[in-house]
């Protein structure tokens, strides 16, 4: 991570090792691999660890059980709260399976150690530079970078490089233009609300302030244009690759004129699509899809349920307020005052609610209602992506792609 330093607009990613929990060999293994990190050798003054009522029983039980792997994944937990630490990496197995859990309720980002390098690069990445851990001394830009870096969309560019001349001049330009543009649209959009999410958390663990909801929202809803655009794409690269006889406005994933013309030609593609959790997904991210587009723009925001504190009356907040910002009711207009003064009640109310979850949008439509944390939810979404894209493809080019070349037998689906 050391090239990270010598850009005009460096990136410093800080480590600190509590050298006292950790055995000799790992400490050499740190300095072996050239990371830069800041070594203590004696515990911190700090409050200890205590696991949130609202974790799950076997998960808390585990963190309090005792016996020398939950007292260290506690300590570490410690000094991730005294440090306001973004993250906590690490490869202890008490704390990976708790990592949802200490997020939600401690806001505590567990980190597994093969994960380490993907958060570097959405650091970089989010200040607009394209480094990557696997070529860290290659200068790259953000139009080389996810073709280049991201395994998946390099195995796409380059098996269409490998084609040659496409006869069908609207294939050609549809495949193209989804390798080469609309893909790595997607992985851009995932790295910034990544970068952002930890800017989100970074604001709140120092201020209890919530910030960045426009950059992230805008970053999510980004992300699922594409990708339900990728997803309708598909459906017009079939056409084309078929010469099935239907107009390209009534090609869609969700078309049943479209499954209709491609059923004899495709049986099992129709049968993967219609599986689930493929299925349930496919409508998952078309109510995405339709909300961003039609209705109230989902924006990622926070569940929340009602403490003592925040239930208390707007004038016994007001006298909170005022004893808070005391240095701007000396400093400012007291009519300027007046008017802010329903928003920073508000803003109170909001900061003593009890978190349950963030990054959730509410979903109506069709007469379901749902929320779904969908800030979480994106790398997943990214893998199912990836599954029906790879069905499509297999079904449709199976002559010309290589059994390694895509990811199709990693899913669990018919056989295309």
């Amino acid at each position: 991570m050391n090239d990270l330093r010598s850009p005009s607009v460096a990136i410093e990613i800080k480590l600190m090792v509590p050298a006292y929990l950790a055995s000799a060999p790992y400490i050499g293994l740190a300095k072996y691999a050239d990371i830069p990190f800041e070594q203590f050798e004696n515990p911190m003054e700090m409050s200890a660890f205590m696991p949130s009522s609202q974790m799950s029983e076997e998960e808390r039980t585990a963190l309090e059980g005792g016996g020398p792997e939950a007292d260290r994944c506690c300590e570490l937990l410690a000094i991730a709260e005294q440090v306001k630490a973004d993250g906590l990496v690490t490869s202890q197995d008490l704390l990976i399976q708790a990592r949802y859990s200490l997020y939600q309720f401690h806001r505590i980002r567990i980190i597994p150690l093969e994960e380490f390098a993907d958060v570097v690069e959405v650091c970089a990445h989010g200040h607009g530079l394209y480094w990557s851990a696997k070529l860290p001394n290659q200068e790259l830009s953000v139009d080389t970078c996810y073709l280049w870096t991201n395994p998946k969309n390099r195995r796409l560019c380059e098996w269409w490089n490998n084609q040659g001349n496409i006869s069908n001049k609207q294939l050609g330009e549809l495949l193209r233009g989804a390798f080469f543009n609309r893909y790595p649209f997607i992985l851009y959009a995932r790295d910034m609300v990544r970068f952002f999410e930890l800017q989100r958390d970074f604001q709140w663990r120092r201020e209890s302030q919530f910030r960045f909801a426009i950059p992230l929202g805008y970053h999510v809803n980004t992300l699922y244009f594409f990708l339900w655009g990728m997803l309708e794409q598909l459906t017009l690269i079939a056409k084309y690759k078929m010469n099935l006889k239907i107009d390209d406005e009534k090609c869609g994933i969700k078309s049943q004129l479209f499954w209709n013309q491609i059923r004899p030609h495709a049986e099992n593609l129709e049968q993967f699509v219609n599986s689930n959790p493929i299925k349930d997904w496919i409508n998952l991210m078309a109510d995405m899809r339709h909300l961003a587009a039609h209705g109230g723009i989902p924006m990622p925001t926070y569940y929340v349920e009602d403490t003592e504190e925040s239930t208390k009356s707007d004038e016994e907040i007001l006298v909170l307020v005022k004893e808070e910002y005391a240095d701007f009711y000396m400093d400012l207009p007291p009519e300027l005052m007046q008017q802010l003064e329903p928003s920073l009640i508000n803003q109170w109310r909001l900061q003593n609610m009890q978190i349950i979850s963030e990054g959730v949008v509410f979903i109506e439509r069709k007469g379901r209602r749902y929320m779904r944390n969908t800030v979480v939810s994106i790398d997943y979404d990214i893998e199912r992506l990836n599954a029906v894209l790879d069905a499509f493809l297999v079904t449709l080019f199976r002559k010309s792609i290589p059994p390694s070349n895509l990811d199709a037998a990693h899913y669990s689906s018919p056989k295309y």
